[in-house]
Order: C-alpha cells, then sequence, then structure tokens
C-alpha cells in the first residue's frame, strides 16, 4: 500500500457512512438535505485549504488525494457520532 492509499482510506468510508446515516437522525428531509449540504461544504472547504496549505507543490493527482482525504476527514467525527448513536439505539 503506497501512500496515497493510506491517505484517502479512511475518510472515504466516513464520508458515505455519514451521507448516509444523516437521515436517520433528523425529522424529515428539509432537515437531512442541510445537514448535509452544510457537511459537505465545510468538506469541500477544508479540501481545497488544505490543498491550498500543503499540495501547492505536488503532482495534480496528490493535490486530488490530498482534497479527497481532508475532505473526508471533516466526515470522521460525524460519522463515529452516527455510529455511536446507532449502536445506543440498538443496546438501551
Amino acid at each position: 500500500m503506497d501512500f496515497s492509499t493510506f491517505l484517502i482510506s479512511p475518510p472515504l468510508p466516513a464520508v458515505a457512512y455519514a451521507q448516509y446515516r444523516l437521515p436517520f437522525w433528523t425529522v424529515n428531509r428539509n432537515q437531512a438535505w442541510w445537514a448535509r449540504g452544510v457537511l459537505m461544504m465545510t468538506g469541500i472547504a477544508f479540501g481545497l485549504l488544505a490543498v491550498r496549505q500543503i499540495g501547492v507543490t505536488e503532482s495534480r493527482l496528490m493535490q486530488l488525494l490530498i482534497f479527497l482525504a481532508a475532505c473526508g476527514l471533516v466526515h470522521v467525527p460525524a460519522a463515529i457520532i452516527l455510529f455511536l448513536k446507532q449502536q445506543q439505539r440498538k443496546n438501551p
């Protein structure tokens, strides 16, 4: 496994999980879309900032990987919280 694979491996499943589980914890679809939008916009902003700070001298592929990793990193806390809530609901 090279560095680029290691860089994006953990955050990308967190993106999928957080985006999938959000509607289960919101009152209606409108709130789910707002939560998804805020999370994605925060991820995009963090990804762009990371590329600007870290990846200026890197290749385009590495810049893309840095962006994906940073964007995904924003989703990790949300995914953990949603996972713990799901576990709490299963085992009261």
